[in-house]
């Protein structure tokens, strides 16, 4: 974008309807700009069609450090959040009436008298967390409110 904007022969001061400190942060990769942000820049900077094809594929896979106060977009998570997330893969349960399924499989597991063994052994398999998600989702769907 710096490079860009030179070759524009533009400052950075009041570029575009934005404060210079506010582009100076987008050109060091400090914030990833909104895309009709972006685009005014690019109209701005007269970009060719090069220099915004490569403008576009770097906002597209920008990843910041969270130094915001919020998140501008839900892709810009740093590794150790994203991997503290649980995964759950869509192709575990087949739809919502294999959903519904299972979540009453394991409310009927763990109210049938079974061990706290037998109910573990239950969710030791590679859909067992899933299971629990959905267990606990039916549940609180189902439980009726207390008066």
């Amino acid at each position: 974008m710096k490079r860009l904007r030179k070759a524009a022969g533009l400052s950075g001061y009041r570029l575009s309807g934005v404060d210079q400190s506010t582009v100076s942060r987008i050109e060091t990769g400090r914030i990833r700009p909104s895309h009709e942000l972006l685009t005014r820049l690019l109209d701005a900077y007269e970009a060719d069609q090069e220099g915004r094809e490569q403008a576009y594929l770097l906002w597209d896979q920008a990843q910041l450090p969270l130094q915001t106060r919020r998140r501008q977009v839900e892709g810009t998570r740093p590794a150790w959040d994203q991997a503290a997330r649980p995964v759950c893969s869509p192709t575990l349960l087949a739809g919502a009436s294999a959903a519904e399924d299972a979540a009453r499989y394991l409310t009927r597991a763990q109210w049938a008298g079974n061990s706290p063994s037998r109910r573990n052994a239950l969710l030791d398999d590679a859909e067992g967390r899933l299971v629990q998600v959905l267990a606990a989702l039916h549940a609180a769907r189902t439980r009726t409110p207390a008066r």
